[in-house]
């Protein structure tokens, strides 16, 4: 996953964040993160306009990319 800007920052910072595949359709926005402790996998809880919200895995991801929103950029 391309996360624009890059660098470090707090999981908090994620939400907000539109999520668009790489082929430039935007899937929604980040409305929550998730770390499942057994499988150490991350999901993120998605609102998607007309498809309520869903959770995506990090890893599924791969090629999308994040812009963050105000204030973390």
């Amino acid at each position: 996953m391309k996360i624009q800007p890059t660098g470090d920052l707090p999981v908090s910072a994620l939400i907000g964040a539109v999520v668009t595949t790489a082929d430039g359709c935007e899937l929604g926005v980040v409305v929550d993160v998730r770390f499942g402790i057994a499988d150490h996998k991350v999901t993120l809880w998605i609102r998607q306009d007309g498809n309520g919200i869903n959770g995506i895995d990090w890893d599924y991801l791969s090629d999308a990319t994040l812009s963050l929103q105000s204030p973390h950029l």
